[in-house]
């Protein structure tokens, strides 16, 4: 039986949506659910800095609650605005805007902050996804995270999910619950759905 801290955490969103931003440990909360370790970095951000973070993402991303839905959707400008609003959420780690700006997180935790808020639009990435959606180095060996760390590729991977994965293991599922039958592929190396097929990881 798998730790308690390993659950999704249900509640969040509806309260985090209501408040317009996310506790400190409800961010700890989706950290502890995406990464055992995430916990202890997110908890050296300073008093009210999750709470500042949150609410400014959360009105970065509000608008895409109106959104068409993403499963399905090959529109060309849908996913050049998809991009931008991950680019904005999630910011530059070097300029700390964004999710970015706080201590402990990275493209996995990002995701899942934003997955948590909003499911049906945000999917979860981590090198388990990475391994089930893009195909191998040249040598065969994993893609070093600075090179999956972007909105770029992000965003690559959502609408590989939204417009293949649909096929492969829907249909009905939000791209979350899509993303987690990748993440379980992935971790386990195969074998894969019919018709599901690799592409090439784009630079960021």
């Amino acid at each position: 039986m798998g730790k308690a801290y390993h659950g999704y955490p249900h509640g969040v969103r509806q309260a985090a949506w209501k408040r317009g931003h996310m506790t400190a440990l409800e961010a700890i909360r989706v950290g502890a659910w995406k990464q055992a370790m995430v916990p202890a970095s997110l908890s050296v951000n300073k008093e009210g800095r999750i709470e500042a973070v949150t609410r400014q993402v959360m009105q970065t991303i509000s608008a895409a609650k109106s959104w068409p839905s993403v499963i399905g959707n090959t529109s060309t400008p849908f996913w050049a605005t998809y991009r931008q609003v991950v680019a904005d959420a999630v910011g530059a780690k070097k300029a700390g805007t964004g999710l970015y700006g706080l201590d402990g997180v990275e493209y996995p935790v990002a995701s899942a902050l934003l997955c948590i808020l909003d499911p049906e639009r945000w999917p979860v990435i981590d090198q388990h996804a990475v391994r089930a959606v893009f195909k191998p180095r040249a040598d065969g060996r994993e893609h070093p995270t600075n090179t999956w760390y972007c909105a770029t590729v992000y965003t690559t991977y959502a609408q590989h999910l939204a417009t293949v994965g649909d096929a492969c293991w829907g249909p009905g599922l939000t791209i979350h619950k899509i993303d987690e039958q990748a993440m379980a592929v992935g971790k386990a190396r195969g074998p894969y759905p019919n018709g599901w097929y690799q592409i090439p990881l784009p630079k960021c």
